[in-house]
């Protein structure tokens, strides 16, 4: 298992609008495959919850149809929390590599560290961009509202 996909944008009513069908082109480039996720809802929450243990602000705000769209806020000390323990480990990795390992697959490891490529994904914007990638580009003290959620495995 990869991971989830989470549908993310800054207008609370352009959500609920990704599906698996989003990523067939993407089959065997970032996953084997995609699928809808089964128990959204759960997904979603465990999201949610697990951005407030780093700091993030979440809660819940009704779209002009009066369905309930959770949201996120990310701050400084939401994204340094979150990057904080793989951090430490590339200081690590990177004070102690030599230049033989550094010429060689060892730098996999620091990449990894730098950017996780093999873990969750965020749809913003029609885009598909590494959960890294996405968290480093959000806007400290925006509100981004979460949608649809696909698995991919």
């Amino acid at each position: 298992m990869r991971g989830y996909i989470y549908e993310v944008t800054t207008e609370i009513n352009n959500v609920g609008f990704m599906d698996e069908s989003d990523f067939y082109s993407l089959v065997g480039v970032e996953a084997d495959y995609f699928e809808d996720a089964e128990y959204e809802d759960d997904k979603v929450k465990d999201y949610l919850e697990s951005w407030e243990k780093y700091g993030a602000e979440t809660g819940m705000e009704e779209k002009d149809d009066g369905e309930e769209i959770p949201w996120i806020i990310f701050n400084r000390n939401a994204r340094r929390n979150f990057f904080k323990k793989r951090f430490d480990e590339m200081k690590a990795v990177a004070e102690s590599i030599t230049l033989d390992e550094f010429s060689t697959d060892k730098v996999s490891t620091l990449k990894s560290l730098i950017i996780d490529n093999y873990s969750n994904a965020v749809y913003f914007n029609s885009c598909f961009y590494a959960e890294d990638d996405f968290i480093r580009m959000a806007e400290a003290g925006r509100k981004y509202y979460i949608g649809h959620v696909v698995y991919m495995g």
